[in-house]
């Protein structure tokens, strides 16, 4: 008994610190190369340390903001898109590669943009 005891509030520390690596995963800045050696305003998303994001489409259509979660590969977002209906919630998920490189969404493939993170 005296065991679990101990191992308990071990286990407890390490799920979080395990849950809490998913959001630095996805934190910062990620772009539609293309559009970037294009040199257009490029389709991005920008996810947030506190768990927010916002998606800037590079269109008429404009940007969404919300909420999200990483469950493994896998990024849960809960979103409003004020341009079409800022009072209607919606829910989609994204598919991270293995390597958490990349992912893809609407057809077109998303890269972290690592030049900001390494100033």
């Amino acid at each position: 008994m005296k065991k679990i005891k101990y191992l308990l509030p071990m286990l407890l520390m390490t799920i979080v610190m395990l849950s809490a690596c998913g959001k630095s995963d996805v934190e910062g800045k990620w772009e539609v190369p293309s559009a970037i050696d294009l040199g257009t305003h490029g389709n991005y998303y920008e996810f947030n340390k506190d768990g927010t994001y916002s998606h800037d489409k590079g269109d008429s259509i404009g940007s969404e903001e919300g909420k999200y979660e990483v469950e493994g590969n896998t990024i849960k977002i809960t979103a409003k898109n004020a341009a079409i209906d800022g009072s209607k919630t919606f829910k989609y998920k994204l598919k991270m590669s293995d390597d958490k490189k990349s992912f893809k969404h609407e057809g077109e493939k998303f890269k972290k943009d690592t030049e900001k993170e390494k100033q």
